[in-house]
């Protein structure tokens, strides 16, 4: 019985509204069934996914989605940590903030009619007749079967003539389950409305939001690594080549190289190892420009957990500098001024130099003397 209903209310996809989950609320109202909130996590990994693509597509075209990125973004240039994992740590604090003030305001009968079965069937028959919850739920119950009647619902309230008091506990849970179902708001005691709101806060809705909210990290991270550092070892027989690549992509930092022999079927050849470390998006940038220097090259990529000391997570654009040098050489003015900037600071190079070779030659003369 409960897979027909898994099967029937099963949440889709609908073109025409553009809802994601339609009729969720129907189908959490089915309590205890295999799909009361399971749809609440499948949806939220869906939606993180799709949100760290998007967060993604956004930071790698340069740009911001706004609000607090603008901080997460200046945060993360400044100490070179994953944006993601910085947006899924701010985004949990909001989260947690959010969640425990909505919850402090939110009504009883918008809490989930599982957490309100919970804490109503723990109260037990006697304490609710004693308090007057039971015939608040009894009357309600009475109520809400007017309007959609209920096969069971009709048979205890036509069939059931003892005090309240004397109702078996099969017939009180099927009461509570019903009044749940149909968002029962009563007058409740302060204690249980407390307890309602703290299983809410710790409930499908919290934890659900938490796997959106690392989902997006981790595919943001994974999308956009640009602070995922690797050593890349380069065995290659155009080292020149590899070199020059580098320089003209604008890599920024230390290029290692040396001479080494490479055994292969019992035959000793001379490579060269070049040695680099980038990160991970820098190294999609150019890793096919690298195989086109030289196809046969072996690249060997060692996992980096952190570089000391100065390190350049960019590759610098170097067109500007190429168009600046293209104007000078065609402007034969400004060809004439750098001559001449370069004459004078050359002369006063010479001076300084003239005035430290007196100081020098007037001191060896003394100690002579």
């Amino acid at each position: 019985m409960a897979f027909d209903q898994f099967f029937q209310n099963m949440p889709y996809i609908n073109p025409l509204e553009f809802n994601f989950i339609v009729n969720f609320y129907e189908v959490n109202s089915l309590p205890g069934a295999f799909n009361t909130s399971i749809w609440l996590f499948i949806f939220a990994v869906i939606a993180g996914s799709i949100l760290g693509v998007a967060y993604s597509i956004v930071y790698r075209i340069g740009s911001s989605t706004g609000g607090s990125d603008f901080l997460t973004i200046y945060y993360s240039n400044k100490t070179n940590k994953s944006i993601g994992s910085i947006n899924r740590n701010v985004n949990l604090i909001i989260l947690g903030t959010i969640i425990v003030l909505n919850t402090i305001i939110l009504p009883v009968s918008l809490i989930n009619s599982d957490i309100k079965m919970s804490v109503l069937k723990g109260v037990g028959v006697e304490e609710a007749y004693n308090s007057g919850l039971l015939e608040q739920m009894w009357n309600f119950a009475k109520a809400a079967n007017n309007e959609r009647p209920d096969y069971n619902m009709t048979n205890i309230l036509n069939n059931f003539n003892s005090p309240l008091n004397l109702m078996d506990k099969n017939t009180y849970d099927y009461l509570v389950e019903y009044i749940c179902k149909n968002k029962f708001d009563g007058d409740l005691s302060a204690g249980l409305v407390a307890k309602m709101k703290v299983l809410f806060i710790f409930g499908p809705s919290l934890f659900s939001s938490i796997v959106l909210v690392l989902t997006a990290g981790i595919t943001t991270n994974t999308m956009y690594p640009k602070f995922k550092i690797r050593t890349f070892m380069m065995a290659t027989n155009k080292p020149k080549d590899i070199n020059k690549l580098l320089v003209e992509k604008g890599y920024q930092n230390d290029i290692l190289n040396w001479d080494a022999t490479n055994r292969i079927s019992g035959n000793y050849l001379h490579r060269s190892v070049v040695m680099v470390a980038m990160t991970v998006l820098n190294w999609h940038q150019i890793e096919r420009e690298v195989f086109l220097k030289d196809p046969e090259i072996k690249v060997t990529i060692l996992k980096t957990k952190k570089v000391k000391g100065i390190f350049k997570y960019d590759i610098k654009n170097n067109e500007q500098r190429d168009t600046v040098m293209h104007k000078v050489r065609n402007n034969e003015k400004e060809l004439e001024k750098i001559k001449q900037i370069a004459i004078v600071r050359l002369n006063k190079e010479n001076e300084k130099l003239n005035k430290r070779l007196n100081k020098k030659t007037g001191k060896s003369k003394k100690q002579q003397n």
